[in-house]
């Protein structure tokens, strides 16, 4: 039971996006030795909690999102013509206007290529995108390679801020219009959301490990005493009651798309933290029952092995519900993130 009720926990923390699952069971550890192909990075980038989503409009090419210093950055990944290379890049402005008269960010460019290779600048003439983008070896790939890659791309984008920042690329004469902002840090409103909703699967479980350690030590035949089994989960139930208080306190924002995620949201977390309460309670009756009076013939292993079922109904049951907090998230992210269709 133990390890289904971690699965669950698996797949809540997955569901949610911006933070590790910490309750997962094992790793994907996926480590090929030769050239990896997409479906492979979209199983590194999931292992990895990046959430990976193909690129709208594309089959080939995967998006995932990166936050950092305040930022957050949508980050897309597709495999070179020959499969040897994984390109790694990041848009940074769309331009509008006399983009060959803006002279000084240009040479700014240049001047700090330098510093960053092998990441580096480009522009795509037929979109006006400015992109930083990175050309990575295709071989002998895995999931910490890939985390080390990406974050080093990303700090270096951060580094030559100074030469995409929108507010340096704006016109300086005529009419044109200003640069537009694609990875532009999201209003402080929508920060908040981000916030919440990336803290509610670590601040779960860890409201919850100490009766999981509980349960783990029923399943060893360890020693365990109904008195501690009451207090434990006592203390977690009024954990969770405490994280639920937390998610229905989230102000409902004006804005319509923010609203739907944010309404999403608090569904799928009441219900994904009633699920595991449920799961505990009826664990935690039949464990003491079980310590204070067993049944002839009832052993341990009865149940976990009827625990282990209700919690694979549990996930499943969740399911649904998980799948449409998702697609809220996306078109959330999407919406404020600003991310181009490829």
């Amino acid at each position: 039971m133990r390890t289904e009720l971690r699965q669950v926990f698996a797949f809540l923390v997955t569901t949610f996006l911006g933070f590790s699952a910490v309750m997962a069971q094992e790793p994907l550890s996926v480590t090929p030795a030769g050239p990896v192909t997409l479906a492979q990075l979209q199983t590194m980038l999931t292992e990895l909690d990046l959430h990976p989503q193909l690129a709208a409009g594309s089959n080939d090419v995967l998006n995932v999102f990166i936050s950092k210093d305040g930022m957050t950055f949508p980050v897309y990944l597709a495999l070179g013509q020959d499969k040897s290379i994984i390109w790694i890049r990041a848009t940074a402005v769309v331009l509008d206007g006399n983009v060959a008269g803006r002279l000084p960010p240009w040479q700014k460019m240049i001047e700090l290529q330098e510093s960053i290779k092998p990441v580096m600048f480009g522009y795509n003439s037929s979109n006006r995108q400015l992109m930083v983008r990175c050309p990575v070896a295709n071989h002998n790939m895995g999931c910490e390679q890939l985390g080390r890659e990406i974050a080093s791309f990303i700090s270096a984008v951060i580094r030559v801020r100074v030469a995409w920042d929108p507010q340096n690329w704006q016109p300086t004469s005529g009419t044109a219009p200003a640069a537009q902002t694609v990875s532009a840090t999201a209003p402080q409103e929508v920060k908040a959301i981000d916030t919440a909703v990336g803290s509610f699967g670590t601040r779960l479980t860890e409201s919850v490990k100490e009766y999981l350690a509980d349960i783990a030590a029923f399943e060893q035949n360890k020693p365990i005493s109904p008195e501690t089994l009451v207090r434990d989960l006592a203390t977690t139930r009024e954990r969770i009651k405490a994280l639920l208080a937390d998610v229905d306190s989230l102000p409902t924002p004006a804005d319509a798309e923010a609203r739907d995620f944010v309404q999403t949201f608090k569904t799928f977390a009441r219900a994904s933290a009633t699920a595991i309460d449920s799961l505990m309670v009826e664990y935690h009756r039949r464990m003491v029952a079980y310590l204070n009076a067993p049944q002839p013939g009832e052993t341990r292993a009865d149940i976990v092995a009827a625990m282990a079922k209700l919690a694979q109904d549990a996930e499943k049951d969740l399911l649904p519900a998980g799948n449409e907090f998702k697609a809220s998230a996306a078109r959330f992210y999407r919406h404020y993130q600003l991310a181009p269709a490829n």
